[in-house]
Order: structure tokens, then sequence, then C-alpha cells
């Protein structure tokens, strides 16, 4: 997928939490599937796809967690909690952006 169906993506699956906004005037839990989702596209794109201006063209694996031991005991990720900031921060960037697309058309209508 190119990274504008991702970025359309996003912003459909924002568009329930945005309703609620409009609608409601408050949000509710009834939107956590579609944010949990959206975060985890937008933490692909960061973290494999390398669709992040920031992080260029750079693959940070997804962290691999041995079956047979806690987690607690194993530290897996391959980068520096400073890169980690930074991946958080252009996850953040994007799903604001993309909820900020969808409150923008919400109805889906092009400029």
């Amino acid at each position: 997928m190119t990274k504008t169906e991702l970025t359309d993506r996003l912003t459909v699956l924002l568009g329930g939490r945005v309703a609620e906004e409009i609608v409601f005037g408050e949000i509710s839990t009834g939107a956590h599937n579609d944010l949990q989702r959206a975060t985890d596209i937008a933490t692909s794109m960061v973290k494999e796809y390398g669709m992040s201006e920031k992080m260029g063209y750079v693959t940070f694996e997804k962290e691999k967690k041995p079956l047979f031991l806690p987690s607690s005991l194993i530290s897996s990720r391959e980068y520096s909690e400073d890169t980690a900031r930074q991946i958080d921060e252009e996850v953040k960037k994007i799903i604001d952006g993309s909820h900020r697309g969808a409150k923008e058309h919400p109805h889906g209508e092009e400029e």
C-alpha cells in the first residue's frame, strides 16, 4: 500500500472518534478498537515501512518476545531510548494529522 492509502485508512479509522466529538461533545471508549488499529498502522509506517521523514528510510523491527521467558527479563529493542521517543513522536504526529483530516472532512469530501 502507498503512504497515501495508509493515511486515508487512518483517517477513516479515526472518523468514529471525530463523530463522537462532533455529535456528543465528548469521547467514549467506543473507538478503542479503531484507535488501536490506527496506532498499529502508524507504528508500522514509522518502524517498518520507512514512511517517516524524520526517521528516514530505516527499519526499526518490532520487538520479538520469546515465548519461554517473561518479557521483564528480556530487552530485545535494538535502538536507543532517544530513538524510541522519536518513533513515539512520529507515530503521534501521523495519528494527530489523520485526526485533523477526519475533522476537516467529516463526510469524506475532497478539497
